[in-house]
């Protein structure tokens, strides 16, 4: 009879090689530490502080209506100026009205929201790329100026280049894998939710991917779970449109801001995208540039392509704004981080404990900065706007006429909307009195006209706050 006894399984070399790659890929999965201490220290230290610039004050503004009012159908910014505001889809005013009633109103929490799509948008990132290209990417973004700027304020391009990201990075899952629910979910959510947010824009990801499709070798399979997923992404949309104000938004939208720019712009205003990208100053310009040769073959390409199509696609309308740069630079630190090679195994953890105490070090040091890092409006409108509140009855007044003279029309009414509870008007004085449940906001300089009169306030005030003569409105 022969005795057998438990023996250790002597494992292969290609075995023990995958045990100890997935070790190390566990291991590395925490430097994604490293890159939400980098977010912390931008979106909620003192960065994300200061007040709201203009758009991020009529968004916030939109929604504060809108969850004040209760009505979720039609966003109301001022019965001056956009009674009915179409100029772009809702869903973010939704998730940000939904924010102010959860965390109250203010430049804080309008900032709440902003700051987690910006931190979605560089877990999607690590994902995609993995680990060590992951850090690298999350750290090129984050050292964008620009992103950060625009990103961590309640503008529509930040969630926009998330529900792009999203989108992509599930279309990439629909390739190496079978056939993925979640994957099918995730594009279908991102594609209708980037429309849902800034319209046709949105059309950079259905676009990115048909042309992702012309290079695979799976362009049959990965069509047909394209064409499924943006299928069910049309559900939300098309329910939108039916019930809930869409229709209003696509002529509006179509008559100002489609119509005539294909044909408008002068031949420079094509390359305004290029100029505002140098404007910009990023510092990895030349590695993005170069890893769109270099990361080609690797799995960058739908980044590189995503990245390529939303600048070609504001070159083609020739209408462009420094801000609309945003959803670009995602996908342009994923193609940067790939034009670098893989490291070894223990170079990747030096380098990465390196960067963490970079990254610790400028945390710790930027509570004690002797200058503010968001740069300070120096506005009248944005004193006058407050004081008003703090000296008037808000109750009794219903709304703040603001002088050209003291505030350029739209920014004065991004202001007074935002941080009053009043309705606003933009107007050229001399002006009479209409009523006696307004406030005049002027500079020093004017006269109001007849019928108003001033407030006493500091002679160094750069405004001015006059009130309907008999109206005790304000103290």
């Amino acid at each position: 009879m022969s005795g057998c006894q438990g023996e250790g399984v002597a494992l292969s070399s290609p075995a023990r090689a995958q045990i100890s790659e997935a070790a190390t890929r566990r291991n590395e999965n925490r430097f994604f530490l490293i890159v939400a201490l980098a977010w912390g220290v931008l979106f909620l230290g003192p960065y994300g502080r200061g007040p709201l610039e203009m758009d991020g004050m009529v968004y916030s503004a939109l929604a504060k209506h809108m969850s004040e009012s209760g009505n979720w159908r039609v966003p109301h910014y001022t019965h001056s100026a956009y009674d009915s505001y179409y100029q772009h889809p809702p869903l973010f005013l939704w998730l940000q009205a939904s924010a102010f009633r959860l965390f109250g109103v203010s430049d804080r929490s309008a900032r709440i929201l902003p700051a987690m799509f910006a931190l979605s948008t560089l877990t999607a990132l690590f994902l995609w790329a993995g680990p060590w290209s992951g850090l690298l990417a999350g750290l090129f973004l984050l050292s964008s100026r620009l992103f950060v700027r625009f990103a961590s304020d309640p503008f529509l391009d930040g969630p926009l280049a998330f529900w792009l990201v999203l989108g992509s990075f599930c279309f990439r899952r629909l390739e190496r894998e079978s056939l993925s629910v979640p994957a099918l979910v995730g594009l279908a959510v991102g594609a209708a939710a980037a429309f849902l947010t800034k319209g046709l824009v949105a059309l950079a990801l259905p676009v990115s991917c048909g042309v992702y499709v012309c290079f695979s070798g799976q362009r049959r399979r990965l069509c047909a779970r394209a064409m499924l997923a943006f299928g069910a992404a049309l559900v939300p949309i098309v329910a939108w449109i039916a019930f809930a104000g869409g229709a209003r938004y696509l002529r509006f939208y179509w008559e100002q801001s489609v119509s005539g720019r294909l044909t408008a712009s002068s031949a420079t205003d094509h390359f305004s995208p290029l100029v505002e990208l140098v404007r910009s100053h990023w510092p990895w310009l030349p590695i993005y540039l170069w890893g769109l040769v270099r990361a080609w073959r690797g799995p960058m390409r739908l980044a590189i392509i995503e990245s390529c199509v939303i600048l070609a696609g504001f070159a083609l309308t020739g209408h462009m704004y420094n801000y609309y740069l945003v959803p670009f630079f995602p996908f342009a630190a994923l193609v940067a981080a790939g034009a670098f090679p893989l490291p070894a195994a223990a170079t990747r953890r030096y380098a990465a404990a390196a960067l963490g105490v970079l990254v610790l070090a400028s945390a710790v040091s930027s509570f004690w900065l002797p200058f503010r890092v968001r740069p300070q409006s120096n506005d009248p409108i944005r004193l006058a706007a407050p004081e008003a509140t703090r000296r008037c009855d808000a109750g009794r007044v219903r709304e703040v006429l603001i002088s050209d003279g003291l505030a350029e029309r739209w920014l004065g009414l991004a202001t007074v909307l935002w941080s009053t509870p009043w309705e606003a008007t933009s107007v050229h004085l001399p002006i009479e009195a209409s009523g006696n449940d307004q406030v005049l906001l002027s500079s020093p300089s004017e006269m109001p006209g007849s019928g108003w009169r001033y407030l006493s306030l500091d002679h160094a005030a750069p405004f001015r706050i006059s009130t309907p003569i008999g109206a005790s409105l304000c103290r």
